[in-house]
């Protein structure tokens, strides 16, 4: 796969996050290699790849603090295969912040922020997979720099990252 090929498999990906947030208030965290299927598809003797998301398990379909808190008890061992953000890995070991979010935040709006920022990292991260085949960096920055950020206020939230 060349670099604009995987450029635009990274930008569909965030997009259909995006949309899964904002229409249905679902925080995909599924987002791993294996759940982002590549096909080949030949057209008059032009190679093409699309991607599309797959594995829309309600395990890892998440659209509140309630239900993060129970996806975060429900998992012993937090899955090795996911690359977590930062910010994920420490609230689901700090349950009592959690209880308080959903005191606090009826309306849902730090939710939002907060797993929008979570799955910028968490699409980066899984693009990492790709790293043998060409210059991830260079495509992740050539993108928008600092998805990766430990940091989420520092990082892209997917709007960002969709205007490149």
């Amino acid at each position: 796969l060349d670099t604009d090929t995987i450029k635009k498999i990274l930008l569909k990906t965030t997009h259909a996050c995006k949309l899964l947030l904002e229409k249905l208030n679902v925080a995909f965290f599924d987002l791993k290699s294996l759940n982002i299927m590549i096909k080949k598809v030949s057209n008059n003797n032009k190679i093409k790849y699309e991607s599309y998301l797959i594995d829309f398990s309600k395990n890892y379909m998440i659209s509140d603090w309630t239900e993060f808190k129970s996806f975060s008890i429900g998992l012993t061992n937090f899955d090795e295969d996911y690359f977590w953000a930062p910010e994920v890995n420490k609230l689901r070991f700090n349950l009592e912040n959690i209880e308080q979010f959903e005191r606090l935040d009826k309306r849902l709006i730090i939710w939002r922020q907060w797993a929008n920022k979570a799955m910028v990292y968490q699409i980066a991260k899984t693009f990492e997979f790709y790293n043998s085949i060409f210059n991830y960096n260079e495509v992740i920055n050539s993108i928008v720099p600092n998805m990766l950020a430990m940091k989420s206020n520092e990082r892209p939230t997917l709007e960002d990252v969709m205007k490149g």
